[in-house]
């Protein structure tokens, strides 16, 4: 595994930020929105949750905001010079994730940049959710859904494997995390909990305020042809 981490990908795959126009696909809770935003760009954000938008709206006040699914978000085409779809593929449906990987391609400037990061299905990181969430096959479908989106449009795509360190205070910061993503899920936390927490305490790293985990991760810089 190299140095990388996500931030360092989009980083150098983008390049200098100021005034480029980019898209964050499942914004979540802002974190990526607000560091695009410290780094110069105009930045939109999409995410299918409401709780998910009020989050980012506070992180990142200076976002365009839509709430949609990448499949049917409905920007106009050619607008953005960069797209980052970073821990969301995965939760688009299996039957749009070819449709979405298509609009985002059409969405992109001639020179534009989509930058692809997925958690893979193993680590630290991952054995602790498990018991709430088992995304082995959702996981594996989204990888075969961007090899299959690379071929069929012969794309140029660099693809790059790295570890990303995750540090959480507590078992149930990492709970509120996998619920956010999906909000069905919080009918098995009660149930998956107390696995979580040993899990937790047996696999964290200690450091200042929590404990740190590793994801492995896989990334995909794709830049489109002629």
């Amino acid at each position: 595994m190299s140095d990388l981490t996500n931030m360092k990908i989009i980083e150098e795959s983008f390049g200098p930020m100021e005034g480029k126009i980019l898209l964050d696909v499942g914004c979540g809770s802002g974190a990526l929105l607000k560091a695009l935003i410290k780094r110069g760009a105009k930045v939109h954000g999409l995410d299918p949750e409401p709780s998910a938008l009020e989050a980012s709206r506070v992180r990142a006040p200076q976002a365009h905001l839509r709430q949609a699914g990448l499949e049917d978000a409905g920007f106009q085409a050619h607008m953005f010079d960069g797209i980052v779809i970073l821990n969301s593929l995965h939760h688009v449906p299996r039957e749009h994730m070819g449709r979405a990987l298509d609009e985002a391609l059409g969405m992109l400037k001639p020179s534009g940049v989509l930058v692809v990061i997925e958690p893979l299905a193993r680590g630290d990181h991952f054995a602790v959710m498990q018991p709430l969430e088992d995304e082995t096959d959702i996981r594996a479908d989204a990888i075969s859904a961007l090899h299959a989106f690379v071929a069929r449009h012969g794309l140029n795509a660099l693809e790059r494997e790295h570890d990303q360190a995750v540090e959480l205070e507590d078992v149930d910061q990492l709970i509120r995390k996998v619920v956010a993503a999906d909000p069905s899920r919080s009918s098995a936390v009660s149930e998956a909990r107390p696995a979580m927490l040993g899990l937790f305490d047996k696999l964290g790293a200690v450091v200042p305020g929590g404990k740190k985990f590793n994801q492995p991760m896989a990334s995909w810089v794709i830049r489109p042809l002629g």
